[in-house]
């Protein structure tokens, strides 16, 4: 086969013993005279063979070459068991500068917890069913050489990187300095490169990969919200959602069993404290009420008498769930609608996590009955599986404000940790 350069030979020897590739990490040489202690490239074969292969090695024992790594080099790579006969050629070559040139294009997969070594520089495509740490060897000796690693599955699980003993990463992150972990490789084609400076090891060509992102509006117009209680419009409607991270699906869907003026009570449900706020639906009526208070796991308050026995209600959530830790930019836009709202009055819109009100709000007194606004945009710190919702506050002293539909919540990742 035709080489890919020219391999300059400056020491020659033969095998003692048959070397089988694939298999044996050591080769026994009928002399080691002129081949470097502290490692090298060697050749396998004879000039003109069609069988011939190209090997790392770290050190020497007697006669015995230790520490061998195929170089994918030569068509033995394909015959994992391919076997160098007793008096086979083998070559200390010069050429490690292009061996490492034509090494830099080798791929690698990698799906779990594991080493990387020096054999292996050059792209490693990572996935991940669950989160894992690959370790890298040591930086020095191998200045100039790296690793491109791609995460190819879409999902947040994170590969970590992790450099040898106390060696460093050096990226643009919070703390200012370089780190012992590289801690990004985790979204769908997220990427670095990770370069050695003799010493540690230098991150360029970082790429963020899919961050997730979704906007969601309101279906309908928001009717009747309670007066000086946070509720949260029903954001029901997903204009887009990567990464799959906003959830519009069925909380709790069952059928009242019986009849309560003002209550919804369902003797199988599940009801949680957490549902306070937000809107249910009598789906046999098509009706809506606000949930306005827990009162037991069977029963609810709900701002309008809408439930009779047997009748049908579904729940939904309406809300984000971050992913990954990061710093998230968060917009939310908030209508009071033209005719329902009461003059001299403070209308609001803020966002809640995990259940807790936020500190970023708009509030507006109106002095008198038309159509409010209260947009809200800012950026937050965010860790992974906090739950982020919107909410309404007015202090009109009625029930009958309403809000647009179009109304609407976007999110996005902005930046990782």
């Amino acid at each position: 086969m035709a080489k890919p350069y020219a391999v300059v030979n400056e020491v020659q020897t033969t095998l003692a013993v048959a070397f089988v590739h694939g298999t044996d990490a050591a080769a026994t040489l009928t002399s080691a005279v002129g081949f470097p202690a502290g490692g090298g490239y060697v050749r396998f074969g004879v000039a003109g063979a069609v069988h011939w292969t190209l090997y790392e090695y770290t050190g020497i024992a007697t006669n015995d070459l230790t520490g061998l790594t195929p170089c994918t080099l030569g068509v033995v790579e394909s015959e994992a068991a391919y076997t160098f006969a007793i008096g086979t050629h083998v070559e200390l070559t010069n050429a490690a500068e292009q061996i490492e040139d034509i090494r830099t294009d080798r791929v690698t997969a990698k799906t779990g917890v594991g080493t990387l070594n020096v054999s292996e520089f050059g792209t490693i495509l990572v996935s991940a069913a669950a989160a894992y740490t690959l370790t890298l060897p040591t930086a020095v000796g191998h200045t100039g050489r790296g690793y491109h690693v791609i995460k190819t599955d879409a999902n947040y699980n994170l590969i970590t990187l992790d450099g040898d003993g106390t060696e460093t990463f050096n990226y643009e992150n919070s703390t200012g300095a370089p780190v012992t972990t590289y801690p990004r490789l985790n979204t769908y084609c997220a990427e670095v490169t990770v370069v050695s400076d003799g010493s540690n090891w230098q991150c360029i060509n970082e790429v963020n990969g899919q961050m997730p992102a979704a906007k969601a509006h309101c279906s309908l117009d928001q009717l009747d919200i309670p007066t000086v209680t946070w509720v949260i419009p029903d954001f029901d409607t997903e204009d887009y959602d990567i990464g799959s991270n906003y959830d519009v699906s069925v909380w709790v869907g069952s059928s009242a069993t019986s009849t309560a003026a003002n209550h919804l009570v369902d003797s199988s449900a599940p009801f949680t404290a957490a549902m306070v706020g937000y809107r249910v639906h009598n789906t046999t009526d098509d009706a809506y009420a606000w949930i306005t208070a827990y009162n037991s796991t069977t029963d609810v308050t709900v701002s309008a008498d809408i439930f009779a026995s047997g009748e049908d209600y579904e729940i939904h959530y309406s809300q984000f769930v971050c992913p990954i830790d990061g710093a998230y930019d968060v917009s939310i836009a908030i209508t009071y609608k033209t005719g329902t709202t009461v003059a001299d009055t403070k209308y609001m819109a803020r966002t809640i996590k995990n259940e807790v009100l936020e500190p970023f709000v708009y509030s507006l007194h109106s002095s008198n009955n038309s159509s409010i606004g209260t947009p809200i945009y800012y950026s937050a710190h965010y860790s992974a599986n906090d739950v982020i919702t919107g909410g309404l506050f007015h202090s009109a002293g009625v029930g009958t404000v309403d809000t647009y539909a179009l109304d609407c919540l976007v999110i996005k990742l902005a930046k990782k940790d």
